[in-house]
């Protein structure tokens, strides 16, 4: 099908290109070069799949770290897909957007194990309602107050009101608690964590 790495000493034969991409995940583990490495890095905890990708990933890989002797990671999870419509999928959509857009979007669009599909303006409203508006409004607005209230230079904190104190507090388990959510692939609300301190 052209996907095949040609054998050196045989070019009727090919080696297929997800048998490579593991032999790539364990090299780069340090397997059989760095033991201290690929005992910190192996297995991985969780292993990310498209749907298209899942027999691989469920039957040939196990098949084949099983046979080395190699622990299985510990999760395999099939992501959703992100269509937009006049743009196709996520991957033809960054021709369009941009990687950082695109990101974003599959991100916050819908759960990450479920499909979504967006029209291009709705795709667009996403990113800009909170890239553009909210995030883009706090640093104008912040950068607005600097400029009016101490001529650009940022002032010295000073003690901390009542609204001062509850950012505070809310910004300082923010990190504590996207993480968990991160580490459930929970992004939508790993994402609305943020978005409530920014707002």
């Amino acid at each position: 099908d052209g996907w095949g790495i040609p054998v050196p000493i045989d070019r009727d034969q090919a080696i297929e290109d997800w048998f490579d991409a593991l032999v790539s995940y364990l090299t780069s583990s340090g397997y059989l070069a760095d033991p201290q490495l690929f005992e910190r890095t192996w297995p991985p905890t969780v292993q990310i799949v498209t749907r298209e990708d899942l027999r691989v990933h469920a039957l040939a890989w196990p098949a084949l770290l099983c046979a080395a002797g190699l622990q299985l990671p510990e999760h395999l999870v099939v992501r959703g897909r992100l269509t937009v419509e006049g743009a196709g999928e996520a991957a033809d959509a960054v021709e369009q957007f941009g990687c950082d857009a695109v990101r974003y979007g599959l991100l916050r669009a819908a759960d990450f194990t479920a499909d979504a599909t967006l029209t291009t303006r709705e795709f667009v409203e996403l990113c800009n309602a909170d890239l553009s508006e909210r995030l883009a409004g706090l640093v104008a607005d912040v950068l607005a107050a600097i400029e009016h209230r101490s001529g650009g230079v940022v002032p010295r904190p000073g003690s901390l009101g009542d609204a001062e104190g509850s950012l505070v507090e809310s910004a300082s388990g923010l990190f504590a608690a996207t993480s968990r959510l991160v580490g459930e692939l929970d992004f939508r609300s790993a994402l609305d964590r943020v978005w409530s301190v920014v707002d």
